[in-house]
């Protein structure tokens, strides 16, 4: 079910390529039956509906995600090549938003036939633009393919946007061959010692639609409650990432009209003079951060987790 045919192309020696020993490739990737409904229960903000402060049409993760960058979105994708080193064959993202770890996957891995799924229409049809990935309208928690099609699942700021997570891995152990790949980024906003601890976790839930607030431990429970071991674990986002995450998304709660607040569309939109001088602080900031996760590796004040598991 490949969308345009594979061509070889002459290239310098891609790190990030599986060997020929790795796992065998699957069949054509079809659609097919949802897995039933299960309900978990989880610690959520039930009742909060998340304040959209972005303009009408914007798409998150549009761009490319460049693992040799110096940025959060870097690490997260090199990370993420980093674990799908040993697969061959079909590898399915969760949530894509607008394709930026599909673009790099696309690049640095053209050996594998990507999917994904989003909700947004327009998110789909941007992804679907990216030569050699499919990706189609469904919901996380009850994806439109047959079991036991891919080698590997991953899915990047996903799993706290969710009510039943639970679900959501159990969709991914359905849709994945025995001993296939989990590899998931998730902010674990409830470990100790983070700012969301100390500070409060309500403006993320309510202009960041975070609907689960996890420790590690409670996280990785959570995954091998639903069909995953070997489960591995790296950190990131420190103290100093917290911080500006903290102050962007309690400035949005202190704001009498969040979905005006200049800032926001500054960011996200242009904003002329300000918003140019507000995006060169961001990527300041982006590089201090990507730093700060580089250099750190413990768990000690950590609340960024990229896992890694595999199917039982």
């Amino acid at each position: 079910m490949k969308k345009n045919q594979k061509t070889n192309k002459s290239e310098t020696p891609n790190p990030y390529r599986a060997s020929a020993n790795m796992m065998d490739v699957s069949p054509s990737v079809k659609r097919g039956k949802i897995s039933p409904e299960a309900n978990i229960s989880r610690q959520t903000y039930h009742g909060r509906k998340p304040v959209n402060v972005y303009p009408q049409g914007f798409v998150f993760g549009q761009g490319e995600a460049d693992p040799k960058a110096l940025s959060l979105s870097g690490l997260k994708i090199a990370r993420a090549l980093q674990a799908l080193g040993p697969v061959k064959g079909c590898v399915l993202e969760l949530g894509c938003g607008g394709g930026q770890y599909l673009r790099a996957l696309q690049r640095y891995r053209p050996d594998l036939e990507l999917f994904a799924v989003d909700l947004d229409a327009q998110a789909v049809a941007a992804v679907n633009t990216i030569p050699q990935v499919t990706c189609m309208p469904a919901d996380v928690s009850a994806l439109p393919f047959e079991d036991h099609q891919f080698q590997a699942v991953m899915g990047f700021d996903i799993l706290e946007h969710v009510d039943d997570p639970g679900k959501v891995l159990r969709e991914a152990v359905r849709v994945l061959q025995p001993g296939g790949l989990l590899h998931l980024y998730v902010p674990c906003e409830g470990n100790p010692g983070t700012v969301y601890v100390k500070k409060g976790h309500a403006c993320k839930a309510e202009f960041g639609g975070h609907q689960q607030q996890y420790t590690t431990d409670g996280l990785a429970a959570l995954i091998e409650k639903n069909g995953f071991d070997r489960v591995e674990i790296r950190y990131a986002d420190y103290w100093l990432t917290q911080q500006f995450d903290y102050a962007f998304f309690s400035r949005l709660a202190k704001s009498a009209h969040p979905e005006s607040l200049w800032a926001a569309q500054a960011l996200r939109q242009g904003g002329g003079l300000q918003g140019w001088v507000l995006r060169q602080i961001r990527r300041a900031l982006s590089v201090l951060a990507w730093l700060e996760g580089t250099l750190r590796t413990g768990p000690q004040g950590a609340m960024g987790v990229h896992v890694t598991a595999r199917k039982r």
